[in-house]
């Protein structure tokens, strides 16, 4: 049976998400890196995370993205808020990992889309529970936690019996 390349938008990357890229680099036939988003971070990355041969977007807070490194990538800049929601919605997988409550749209954007969400930003559900739970019910939206902490209650949590949770 043929695998279904995806893509993916990795938005909050920080010095930590090496082990994202590590996956992405690793299973060029099952995932796309189209979408990018660092913030001050941005300045650390290289060209060389986003594919030559596909479109990418990249987004900051900040006008660093405008000097960017770009040599050899096909890259469209967006910045700021608006920059941030869009990038949420243009991939079949979101890793939210931007941090506190400014990951918030993030998560709306990417659920209301009806998207894959894998977040880490535990202050969506923190911040706003109640509209999280609305938006997920959108046809096609997911939500998976692959942050530690949460990670660990969603597993827990999936391996108990309904009726054993209190």
């Amino acid at each position: 049976m043929p695998t279904v390349r995806r893509s993916v938008a990795l938005l909050g990357a920080t010095d930590r998400s090496d082990p994202d890229l590590d996956v992405l680099r690793r299973e060029p036939e099952l995932f796309e890196l189209v979408a990018l988003s660092g913030g001050e971070q941005l300045g650390n990355w290289r060209a060389s995370s986003m594919s030559s041969t596909s479109r990418a977007s990249l987004s900051s807070a900040t006008p660093i993205a405008t000097r960017w490194p770009t040599r050899g990538a096909n890259v469209d800049i967006v910045v700021g808020d608006e920059g941030l929601s869009a990038l949420a919605a243009s991939a079949d997988i979101i890793v939210n990992a931007v941090l506190g409550f400014a990951g918030l749209p993030v998560t709306l954007s990417a659920l209301k889309a009806g998207k894959r969400l894998a977040l880490a930003n535990k202050e969506s559900l923190i911040a706003a529970a109640a509209l999280v739970a609305r938006v997920r019910s959108t046809p096609g939206a997911t939500m998976l936690p692959v942050d530690s902490e949460h990670c660990a209650i969603h597993q827990c949590l999936a391996s108990s019996p309904g009726e054993a949770v209190t």
